[in-house]
């Protein structure tokens, strides 16, 4: 996706973006040019996640009505405002996003950036939030009857038998 330095005359959004029906609260927050569209926020949703950037997504309203992509962050957001980020309509990843704070660039950062966040992201094409939190309850009880199938999609998701849904570490997401 890349990322740049901003000008000191630009500006930055700050935004938490949350999963929603995550328990543990998955969210992470970054800072973004409120220069950039829609669609440049979708792609650092996508870093900041680690999602795959494999199915459909939209921007809505709280009240679910559209926002056109194509629009400047600046345009549509101020601070206080919320609006929701679905990816995957099929499994149905929807994100709260609230912006934080509208400031200054630092001038030794790069935009977008994650400055913070909490807990490991789901896998892609698990059936949503539902099938995500099936998966971290089977994998508390090695007699599950699933236990050894989703086993294997950690695996196959992060090279190793070894998942712990709590691990965040900000040096892994890149934009």
């Amino acid at each position: 996706m890349g990322t740049l330095k901003l000008k000191s005359s630009d500006e930055i959004f700050q935004l938490r973006i949350s999963l929603l029906g995550s328990e543990p609260e998955i969210w992470r927050t970054i800072q973004i040019s409120a220069d950039a569209s829609l669609s440049r926020l979708h792609k650092a949703i996508q870093s900041a996640f680690d999602w795959e950037d494999s199915h459909l997504h939209e921007f809505t309203t709280i009240k679910h009505e559209k926002i056109n992509k194509k629009q400047k962050l600046k345009e549509v957001l101020r601070v206080g405002k919320k609006i929701i980020y679905t990816y995957d309509f099929g499994d149905c990843w929807e994100h709260l996003i609230i912006v934080e704070s509208r400031q200054s660039p630092d001038s030794e950062k790069k935009y977008p950036c994650c400055i913070d966040g909490k807990n490991h992201a789901p896998f892609e094409d698990i059936g949503g939030i539902f099938g995500y939190l099936d998966i971290l309850d089977a994998l508390q009880d090695p007699d599950h009857p699933s236990y050894e199938d989703y086993m294997q999609i950690v695996e196959d998701e992060t090279g190793t038998r070894e998942f712990d849904p709590t691990k965040f570490n900000l040096n892994d997401i890149k934009f």
